[in-house]
């Protein structure tokens, strides 16, 4: 609520830009690395009891070295550039996670916190109108994804707060103020 009271007393909304933070990024990218280099281990010194042993560590060294390859280099890429990973202005969000995506606050009913499996993220609900826009606009795969977000989630967007120094439930309330005065204007 503080900072509904500070927008509208000033009238200017100003771009909040919110980063992550290098060192969390690099961590993450080090645990993949560490995931990867254990399955490695494991294939190189033959701890193997079957073919399904077999599949799995290659599937972790692939996932978790693919995976800590990307991380590394979004990290970086972000360092050098110094790109906001979130952008959230009067009547926009601009998010710049693996798929960049952009949000208008026009769009969205609402923001809310939801917890898959251990990850926090905040799901985006659109309204009715807009969600079935969003659906035939897609690709077939994107269709699919969309459609087991909306079973799983109640919504077919999310963003992730990972690796910033904002909690997700403080994202979510700050998102939903920011929906709440750009509503407000509009009116």
């Amino acid at each position: 609520m503080k900072l509904i009271n500070r927008i509208y007393k000033t009238d200017i909304v100003e771009d909040i830009k919110i980063y992550q933070s290098p060192l969390r990024m690099i961590l993450l990218t080090i645990g993949c690395f560490a995931f990867a280099a254990v399955a490695g281990f494991l294939l190189y010194h033959n701890h193997l009891k079957s073919h399904k042993d077999l599949i799995m560590l290659w599937f972790g060294v692939v996932f978790f070295g693919l995976g800590g390859l990307i991380l590394l280099y979004n990290t970086f890429k972000r360092i050098l550039r110094a790109e906001p990973f979130l952008t959230i202005t009067a009547d926009r969000i601009i998010y710049q996670g693996l798929r960049p995506f952009v949000v208008n606050f026009a769009d969205v009913e609402s923001f809310t916190m939801v917890k898959v499996e251990n990850q926090k993220l905040i799901a985006i609900h659109y309204k009715p109108n807009v969600e079935s826009q969003k659906m035939d606009e897609t690709s077939f795969v994107g269709r699919i994804i969309r459609f087991f977000n909306k079973q799983m989630i109640d919504a077919q967007d999310t963003l992730s707060a990972v690796g910033t120094n904002m909690k997700a439930q403080e994202l979510c309330d700050l998102l939903n103020e920011r929906l709440e005065v750009h509503n407000r204007s509009k009116q």
